[in-house]
């Protein structure tokens, strides 16, 4: 076996622990607002709820992992409802983000938070071509 072939497999290994370390590490809430920062994205509930509302799954995450509070409701008037008020899971289900409203279960969003618009997120029905009332 050459010095070369040796090498290899211990190569390989160190390659597979660098990325199960990098990827198995979930970020920080301080990383995820740094992250945050350099995109330019202030760290609001504003701005969650639009990020919801846009369907921009990767800046709602980094919210999620900044540790902001799914179930907050804001006064943010979105375009597909007029409505004036929600949470960022109700913004992304109304403006029809079916993965969107996923991520945000995932983070035990709760879809029975009342707001000020009286909208029940149960009697929706999520399908490829988005949220439908049933």
């Amino acid at each position: 076996m050459t010095e070369r072939a040796r090498f290899q497999p211990i190569q390989a290994l160190v390659a597979l622990f660098a990325i199960l370390l990098i990827t198995g590490c979930g970020t920080s809430p301080e990383e995820a607002r740094e992250q945050l920062g350099e995109m330019n994205v202030e760290f609001t509930q504003e701005r969650f709820v639009e990020a919801a509302a846009e369907g921009d799954d990767v800046v709602v995450e980094l919210f999620l992992q900044a540790e902001q509070d799914p179930d907050e409701a804001v006064e943010e008037a979105l375009e597909a409802t007029g409505d004036n008020e929600h949470t960022p899971l109700t913004a992304a289900a109304y403006e029809g983000y079916p993965e969107t409203v996923e991520l945000l279960l995932d983070y035990d969003a709760d879809p029975e938070v009342e707001t000020a618009v009286e909208r029940d997120l149960l009697v929706m029905r999520y399908t490829d071509e988005g949220i439908t009332p049933l």
